[in-house]
């Protein structure tokens, strides 16, 4: 078996699975960190659209923000992705519910920012904010229950 793969059998040692689910969750909480860190607070995302908290959580609660699941009482916090200059990326309110209810932040952070080859080379940001059909995106997220 090892012969078909570049692994060697000190990879398959507890030790050394060990030491890879350790790496793992490390990259995985400094990732998490860096989400949160780079997101925006309620009073960001009303300096940054110009409006009132009250219109920030009726957005919020349309479903054309999304937010970060927070614990513990903590402040919302907005991704800073869904936000282009002063403007919110236009769709979410379609795409964000098609994503799968077990997808991670960090997920839909990464499929929302990176190019993507049914988007002509564009991230599902770019492609909304070129006011392009957001049922292009919103089926390529329903393709994540697949994955």
């Amino acid at each position: 078996m090892l012969e078909a793969t570049d692994l060697t059998e000190e990879d398959l040692t507890p030790q050394a699975y060990e030491a890879a689910r350790i790496q793992i969750a490390e990259d995985r909480a400094l990732a998490e960190k860096e989400a949160r860190d780079s997101a925006l607070t309620t009073g960001e995302v009303c300096e940054l659209l110009g409006r009132q908290g009250a219109s920030i959580r009726r957005l919020k609660s349309a479903g054309d923000l999304y937010v970060l699941p927070t614990s513990n009482g903590r402040a919302t916090l907005f991704p800073a992705w869904q936000f282009v200059g002063e403007q919110v990326v236009p769709g979410l309110r379609t795409i964000i519910p098609n994503f799968p209810e077990h997808a991670h932040p960090l997920t839909i952070q990464q499929f929302m920012t990176e190019a993507n080859d049914e988007l002509d080379g564009r991230s599902p940001v770019e492609w909304l904010n070129a006011r392009r059909a957001i049922e292009t995106v919103a089926s390529l997220v329903a393709e994540l229950a697949y994955e």
